[in-house]
């Protein structure tokens, strides 16, 4: 696993293990699924799980204070804001509402 977060991959910081997997490589479904009945949530990610809310993290990527829009499920990487304050303008600020 790489310390920079790569859009459509499984990411956690340093010393952190993912219990899921993503068999068919970067932008693909995570392993296990959710079942056809659990998905009603709000949002679904790249990784085809459904939720309420997307998990924000911090990282720097080349000096700058980056948001990482992850699924609070597998930590896959839906999108990558810069700079991190950006998260609280249009159109991004429906990630926070």
């Amino acid at each position: 696993m790489s310390s920079v977060p790569v859009v459509g991959a499984i990411w956690n910081p340093p010393k952190y293990l993912p219990p899921f997997t993503q068999p068919g490589g970067i932008g693909t479904a995570t392993f296990p699924a959710q079942q056809t009945g659990e998905l009603v949530g709000q949002w679904t990610a790249g990784c085809g799980h459904s939720f309420q809310v997307w998990n924000v993290a911090s990282v720097t990527i080349a000096g700058v204070q980056t948001a990482v829009v992850q699924c609070p499920y597998c930590s896959y990487v839906q999108e990558l804001i810069s700079p991190y304050d950006a998260i609280y303008t249009w159109p991004y600020e429906i990630i926070m509402g």
